[in-house]
């Protein structure tokens, strides 16, 4: 299959609320590798939309796009421009975020089944993505769910959508997680009945154990806060649209 020509440089897009946001360390980065072209800072609101306004300025066939609060490893574009072929429209990796209870649970997962190789999801905080599929992207109006629909855009323009095991990719910042990010999941069928069920289960099972990790009594239940608030969005989406 044909490989990306490695000698093309490629713009990076950061949509942010302010560039004062934007971690140090992911600046760094994109300034010590070459092949990165220009720094395109978008303040576009909503966050849905900045990604799309940002490639809009950006003038190669790849774009690199990173959340504000990413650090991202030295060997992040050789790692996934080896991915990218002729059917391939987007790279991203597996990353984590930089708070304890998470990290506690993602180990306890990780001791029943390899997560870096199996997780699939979009991880739209730092991508590699031909431009030309960004700029005929709808976003949502919404941040919420933003990357599952960029994914569902892509593999229905006739391309892959990949992520690749974990690199050293970080989220520094936690995710929010409220009764809206529920109701959009919902709204917009990020999730299955199915999809629910296992997250919850895995969460109640899993995050079980997590003291043994953490060495903490209140990491299960800072976890399972998030997912009160995750079915309540839910159940309430469900009821307005019945």
């Amino acid at each position: 299959m044909k490989q990306h020509d490695h000698k093309k440089k490629i713009d990076v897009v950061i949509p942010t609320r302010s560039p004062a946001d934007i971690e140090k360390g992911l600046l760094e980065a994109i300034n010590n590798e070459p092949m990165f072209n220009k720094i395109i800072i978008t303040e576009v609101k909503p966050l849905s939309k900045a990604r799309l306004e940002g490639c809009k300025k950006a003038s190669t066939e790849w774009v690199a796009m990173f959340d504000d609060d990413m650090l991202i490893p030295p060997n992040w574009l050789q790692s996934v421009l080896n991915a990218v072929d002729s059917k391939t429209g987007a790279v991203a990796t597996v990353s984590r975020q930089h708070d304890a209870s998470l990290d506690a649970y993602y180990n306890v997962v990780s001791s029943f089944y390899p997560v870096d190789n199996l997780d699939s999801d979009p991880r739209i905080g730092n991508v590699l993505i031909k431009r030309q599929l960004m700029l005929n992207f709808q976003p949502t109006p919404v941040f919420t769910g933003e990357d599952q629909h960029l994914r569902g855009h892509v593999e229905n323009s006739g391309y892959l959508w990949k992520t690749l095991p974990y690199i050293g990719v970080t989220h520094m910042r936690r995710t929010t997680i409220n009764v809206d990010t529920g109701m959009y999941y919902k709204r917009y069928r990020y999730y299955n009945n199915f999809q629910l069920l296992r997250r919850l289960s895995a969460r109640i099972i899993l995050g079980s154990f997590t003291p043994l990790v953490s060495h903490r009594l209140s990491t299960p239940f800072n976890l399972w806060k998030d997912d009160v608030k995750f079915l309540s969005g839910w159940l309430k989406e469900t009821i307005k649209s019945t």
